[in-house]
């Protein structure tokens, strides 16, 4: 049996709720990822959803 947290982990960036203009710009840096090809640091309080933004992107 699969851990619900997985169950329901958003699939795609569009599916995550909460701050949307960091996940549009979270987005938007992977978009241009080859103009400008520099790392992204994604910061904040536990639970925010930054492991499911990354794996959903």
């Amino acid at each position: 049996m699969a851990d619900w947290t997985e169950t329901y982990r958003p699939r795609t960036l569009s599916e995550v709720r909460g701050n949307d203009k960091a996940r549009d710009a979270f987005e938007e840096w992977a978009r241009s990822w080859d103009d400008h090809r520099e790392a992204v640091v994604l910061h904040g309080s536990p639970g925010v959803g930054k492991t499911s933004a990354a794996h959903a992107l």
